[in-house]
């Protein structure tokens, strides 16, 4: 019996260097975020989670797409609870006292995205589950349920 309580992966190393000329973007679960910032301590140039922190791959996935192909953010996944507009795409950060603010903002990310697209030449996607959220009225999988009851979803593995 080992007393060793984590698994050792032996890596190769990559003949690919990261280095300060390169454009980075880091997408993903938080982290997406300390990588991000310490790649930025350490001035490199790092486009971090434009939309939040998102945990599901799904979830992250139909973003970059809308930003490839600029397709805006909808009021369709926008939801108030205690007189703050969540969209169900978004982490909370973009929320907004008001809808058309929020909606701006997301669109502005989208499009910030896009941009970056074009220039990046080293992505980071790091994934904090396999476990997704479908809203039963349209069984779409959302990144945020912005503590709208727990009734109004479906819980499920991606396989």
């Amino acid at each position: 019996m080992t007393d060793n309580f984590r698994t050792e992966v032996k890596l190769r190393e990559s003949p690919r260097k990261i280095g300060l000329q390169n454009h980075i973007l880091a997408l993903g679960s938080c982290f997406a975020v300390h990588i991000g910032q310490k790649l930025q301590g350490h001035k490199f140039d790092v486009l971090l989670n434009p939309f939040g922190t998102l945990f599901n791959p799904v979830s992250i996935f139909k973003l970059v797409n809308q930003a490839v192909y600029k397709g805006l953010v909808e009021s369709m996944g926008i939801v108030e609870t205690q007189g703050v507009y969540h969209h169900f795409d978004l982490h909370s950060e973009l929320s907004s006292p008001d809808k058309e603010t929020l909606l701006h903002n997301a669109n502005e990310k989208i499009m910030e995205l896009h941009d970056r697209l074009a220039t990046t030449s080293v992505i980071i996607y790091t994934f904090g589950t396999a476990i997704v959220y479908e809203l039963k009225e349209t069984g779409e999988i959302v990144a945020n349920c912005h503590k709208v009851p727990a009734g109004k979803f479906n819980r499920r593995f991606l396989e």
